[in-house]
């Protein structure tokens, strides 16, 4: 609140006191927030687990729109070595993070844009993961069975897994079956697979009743762990927005570098799926703020970059992948 209006004295003094006696007392409170949300967001994403394997990324997981590269399902079965609870706190102070900077670059602020430019070397990577806690993704498996892919859906997640191991003999043994193990034994914690012999034998019901408690699997109410991410992915395509305000070809260069169109395209196409959903369920007829600031940011750089394969490759993307979304919003606009 301190920079509302666009103060630009309020920003810049932010960055630097003139007015200062000496050098000793200067602070720069931009640079030095700056640095507290990378260093936090290296954190973060040192404790980003994927389910892994060679077979499973070239031939099982989804593709993401206009690329061969798979998308990326948080590992749920590595609960003890992902750290959910340090996330979720750390979440929170990422937002705050990005909000802070959000004020500061706003205006635009060139100076303090330029400043906050290491600050989106991880944006991608984070952008990546708290999409996945909503992607939902429908594809033909190899062992020619549909299989819906819902990375905020431990248990369905894991479910369909392996029910494609139980018939995909090389993604049973993939990674030398040490994946599918640790998934295997994820269900049982759950108390969704009693006998170890029926492994890759039993299909795993949907309608089993077990009463069964994410905090002590995870050690996270899933509920709330989606909303605090979700809270700051969407400070997160703020900040973004804030430094695209003044098309500084540096921003955009740095942009493109350290975001993935396709990431972004996919993540529009689930929020909106999920806000169509919900406008189902409580008869509303507003878009959500995170649909906007996907296609916000996907169109801005779009108009901005220099690189014509860079702009015809993303325009491609939106064209097929993103029509539905762009009538969709304008309608509720």
């Amino acid at each position: 609140a301190m920079c509302a209006g666009n103060n630009k004295h309020a920003k810049d003094f932010l960055r630097e006191q003139n007015r200062c006696s000496s050098f000793a007392h200067q602070a720069n409170l931009v640079s030095g927030v700056s640095l507290l949300v990378h260093a936090t967001c290296k954190v973060v994403s040192n404790k980003m687990k994927y389910v892994s394997g060679k077979v499973w990324e070239r031939t099982v997981s989804p593709r993401m729109p206009g690329i061969e590269a798979s998308r990326r399902f948080i590992a749920w079965h590595k609960a003890s070595r992902a750290g959910f609870p340090m996330m979720q706190d750390l979440f929170v102070l990422l937002k705050n993070g990005f909000r802070a900077l959000t004020e500061m670059v706003q205006g635009p602020n060139i100076e303090n844009q330029l400043i906050c430019l290491k600050t989106i070397n991880l944006a991608g990577s984070l952008l990546e993961y708290t999409g996945s806690l909503y992607v939902k993704v429908q594809a033909i498996a190899p062992s020619g069975f549909k299989r819906v892919w819902d990375g905020g859906d431990p248990i369905g997640f894991m479910r369909e897994y392996l029910n494609e191991a139980r018939v995909n003999k090389e993604l049973a043994n993939d990674k030398g079956g040490k994946e599918a193990e640790e998934i295997l034994d994820a269900l049982e914690a759950w108390q969704f697979a009693s006998v170890r012999q029926h492994r890759f034998l039993k299909v795993f019901s949907k309608n089993m009743n077990v009463d069964f408690s994410c905090r002590d699997i995870l050690g996270i109410d899933l509920t709330e762990f989606k909303a605090v991410a979700s809270a700051c992915e969407e400070s997160l395509l703020q900040f973004l927005l804030g430094l695209l305000e003044g098309q500084d070809p540096r921003v955009i260069s740095q942009l493109e570098i350290h975001t993935s169109m396709p990431v972004l395209v996919q993540n529009m196409e689930c929020a909106l799926k999920l806000n169509q959903g919900k406008e189902k369920r409580e008869q509303i007829g507003e878009v959500s703020n995170k649909v906007v600031y996907y296609m916000t940011l996907a169109t801005s750089l779009v108009e901005g970059t220099c690189d014509p394969t860079y702009k015809e490759h993303s325009r491609r993307l939106l064209s097929n992948y993103s029509h539905d979304s762009t009538s969709y919003c304008k309608k509720r606009l």
